[in-house]
């Protein structure tokens, strides 16, 4: 009788301190909320209509994060070109945890000015302490327009409260937001611009992030990664039949499809070899796999030249994307005249007009289809071709990117001083 007491009695003093903790929990919940509330308040108080920095200056202060090589990387070289080719004073705002030296030194090379600052945007305190830093150095340097080029644009949302114009660009497909990011776009004003690269991003960023930022929102697409003008060549004689695919090596680029479609079409097709270009960690276990076909080839990282060399030498672009705003690396296939296959997901149909310069897919048996249907039709080939070039030019050129993103970017007249709230 007594054991079975102490086992009740036991119960019970755990039942007791389980409630103690979660009673615990909810007040440490509620004194971080009032703290974070209170943060939040004096971050907005920071960003008043009439504390706004603009003045006529052709002033840039840039915030952007890349790697080696990729599609962001390709982008900030681009906007650097563009901005520079305008006139602008660019100035560089270095964190460390976001750019290597690598990045580093590219900004050195061009002899931009630039400052280390380990801005954070994780928690209230940290955006009250980072854009209070950032306001400073806007002041200092006499800076007109705040760009963030980012991965992540939704961890930047607190640079909208910055005294400057501010456009920030998209390069993923933005998620919920944390419900301070979310009480800060409440109060979304017009000094502040978020352009998207594809309408899917921008549908996605309304529905995510709110609806009344229908009027702040702008889609610019991108142009291709090269400057040169290309002599369209008759890739369809090509003795060997390249089709090429250029990204990192990850989940969400397919590669498991990919290599199922490539291992397929090469037993059945001698004349056609199947080339990924792009790294990534578990590419060697994939090697392993097509060790004893030669007609399937992994090529790791290469460089500008080595890509454009690629596409030069290709007969047709696949990209089975699982997730993707917009390909630029399609886009640089649209230019050089290669049809594409793309997968119907997110931004890809945009680019490819199904039929026309290409094919928009929806499972690995059609891709096989299209692919030789390609193979069998010349005539269709060429006309696809031509038209590949000719939705570049009219949707994706470096000049049609430069004159949308220059017209966004030149100052216009100061800011109302209203704030915009949905709350």
């Amino acid at each position: 009788m007594s054991v079975a007491k102490n086992k009740t009695t036991s119960e019970m003093l755990i039942k007791i301190k389980k409630k103690i903790i979660r009673i615990i929990i909810e007040i440490y919940k509620t004194i971080n909320d009032f703290n974070s509330n209170i943060l939040l308040n004096i971050l907005f108080s920071f960003n008043k209509g009439k504390q706004i920095f603009i003045n006529d200056e052709k002033s840039i202060l840039l915030l952007a994060g890349f790697d080696k090589y990729g599609g962001t990387r390709t982008y900030v070289e681009s906007l650097l070109a563009v901005l520079e080719k305008n006139n602008f004073k660019i100035h560089f705002l270095i964190n460390k945890k976001n750019i290597n030296a690598e990045g580093l030194n590219l900004i050195k090379d061009k002899n931009i000015n630039y400052s280390k600052y380990n801005y954070s945007f994780n928690k209230p305190i940290n955006m009250l302490l980072s854009i209070n830093h950032i306001n400073k150095i806007i002041k200092k340097n006499n800076i007109n327009t705040t760009i963030v080029s980012e991965g992540d644009c939704g961890y930047y949302i607190p640079c909208i409260l910055l005294k400057s114009r501010n456009i920030l660009i998209e390069h993923t497909i933005p998620g919920k937001l944390d419900r301070y990011r979310q009480k800060i776009i409440c109060n979304m004003k017009n000094n502040t611009k978020i352009i998207c690269v594809s309408n899917y991003q921008k549908e996605k960023t309304l529905e995510n992030w709110g609806k009344h930022l229908k009027n702040y929102c702008s889609v610019i697409y991108n142009s291709g990664s090269y400057d040169s003008d290309f002599l369209l060549k008759n890739n369809l004689n090509l003795n060997k039949k390249r089709i090429i695919t250029i990204a990192h090596f990850i989940d969400y680029k397919n590669p498991d499809m990919w290599l199922s479609i490539a291992k397929k079409l090469t037993e059945k097709y001698t004349e056609l070899e199947f080339r990924w270009i792009g790294d990534g960690k578990e590419l060697s276990s994939y090697k392993n796999n097509i060790s004893e076909n030669n007609a399937i080839k992994f090529l790791g990282y290469c460089n500008h030249e080595q890509i454009k060399k690629e596409y030069e030498d290709a007969f047709l672009y696949l990209a089975l994307s699982k997730i993707e705003n917009l390909s630029l690396a399609v886009i640089d296939a649209l230019r050089t005249g290669i049809p594409a296959i793309v997968m119907n997901t997110g931004g890809l149909p945009e680019v490819v007009d199904s039929e026309k310069c290409g094919y928009v897919v929806t499972s690995e048996d059609e891709a096989i289809e299209k692919i030789e249907v390609l193979l069998k039709n010349k005539e269709l080939y060429q006309n696809m071709s031509k038209n590949a070039v000719a939705r570049y030019n009219m949707l994706f050129s470096k000049e049609e990117w430069e004159r949308n993103l220059i017209s966004l970017i030149n100052p216009p007249p100061p800011p109302p001083e209203n704030f915009n709230k949905c709350l």
